[in-house]
């Protein structure tokens, strides 16, 4: 799975469009790399990134030189040197806390469990797992989804003000599946409830064969992630189930908010929490 590409700016009329700079054919090279496709041939990342197997070339080599980028029998793949930068995001912090109690309830669970945060109108997964034998499509960690269509992006905006959703909402909301929420008032509606209950649902909204139930992760009233059950079946969303979620949302907020108040910085990236 991959998530929305960035709208391309189109220059004024008479004006030609600049070149791309070396750092933004990096990050074209870059993002051809996926979950499902991790090594990459010269070739392959050419056709991906529409640029021509010179330049390729020349921007591999340059990131091979700065540990960006390994070479893999005659094949590419991102280096450690990025991946050892990447550890520094915020993000990180909440999915080292979380992953543990995320895993015993997967395991109570069953189906999958994700941990994800919001980004604008996205949600960006940071974590899943995945249970022996299932069959739920699982977005994998880096993946983003439109919030209205997700459990995990509805418990985010929901701990949002009306203003602020307001302000990056689109007017219609895209519709992914036949039951998907693009009615700008009936997704208001819903996620008035989900604040009050911190239960979120999404009922194949995103994709025809996924039900899901998440909660937010909130501290002093603002969230900072929410985790999330998928399941093939909506009979599987019981009340113990959700009970068990918010629950464990809970005690991972508690724990974030403890290391805020005792003064760990690197938590989030937007909002003071302390305020």
């Amino acid at each position: 799975m991959t998530g929305p590409k960035p709208a391309t700016a189109v220059p004024p009329p008479g004006q030609q469009p600049s070149r791309p700079s070396i750092l933004s054919k990096a990050f074209l090279l870059l993002e051809c790399f996926s979950a499902e496709e991790r090594v990459l041939t010269l070739t392959e990342l050419a056709d991906r990134s529409g640029l021509p197997k010179s330049t390729v070339h020349r921007v591999l080599d340059r990131l091979v030189s700065l540990g960006i980028i390994e070479g893999h029998d005659r094949k590419y793949r991102i280096g450690m040197r990025l991946f050892a930068i990447t550890t520094a995001m915020p993000a990180s912090n909440l999915r080292e806390l979380c992953l543990p109690a995320l895993a015993r309830l997967q395991a109570w669970a069953g189906g999958v469990a994700h941990l994800a945060v919001l980004r604008g109108v996205h949600v960006v997964y940071l974590e899943r797992i995945v249970g022996s034998g299932n069959t739920v499509p699982a977005p994998a960690p880096g993946n983003i989804l439109p919030a209205h269509g997700s459990a995990l992006g509805k418990a985010l905006l929901a701990r949002l003000t009306v203003e602020e959703r307001s302000a990056i909402l689109p007017d219609p909301l895209p519709r992914m599946t036949p039951a998907t929420i693009t009615d700008r008032a009936a997704l208001e509606r819903q996620l008035q409830e989900i604040r009050r209950s911190n239960i979120a649902l999404s009922l194949a909204e995103w994709n025809p064969g996924v039900y899901s139930v998440a909660s937010a992760l909130v501290v002093h009233r603002r969230q900072v992630g929410a985790i999330a059950i998928s399941k093939a079946s909506p009979a599987e969303l019981t009340d113990e189930l959700k009970v068990a979620l918010r629950r464990t949302a809970e005690t991972l907020g508690e724990l974030i908010r403890e290391r805020i108040d005792a003064g760990e910085t690197g938590w989030h990236p937007v909002e003071d929490l302390t305020s």
